[in-house]
């Protein structure tokens, strides 16, 4: 079969002539939730949206500890130093 103007609704029907143009239905959904639904929904939207923050504040708690680390290890290599070789640094 081979037609120079077939269209794409020939695999599926394969008798229909190529004219014929088939019918579009336009459906209008919508959910419905309960109160209890609802609530919950924003609950975990609450939570959700205290993930940022919360992220931020670990990252800059993290950096002052890491700093303060770095400080504390250089106090006491710094310490070592002066009590192997006497100088004072």
């Amino acid at each position: 079969m081979n037609v120079p103007n077939a269209s794409m609704s020939d695999l599926v029907w394969p008798m229909l002539p190529t004219e014929v143009v088939l019918p579009t239905f336009w459906v209008q959904e919508a959910g419905e939730a309960k109160a209890s639904v609802l609530d919950t929904l924003k609950k975990t939207l609450s939570l959700v949206n205290t993930f940022l923050p919360g992220l931020i504040v670990l990252l800059v708690a993290g950096v002052i500890e890491v700093s303060g680390g770095v400080f504390l290890w250089r106090c006491h290599t710094q310490n070592l130093e002066r009590q192997r070789y006497g100088s004072a640094i």
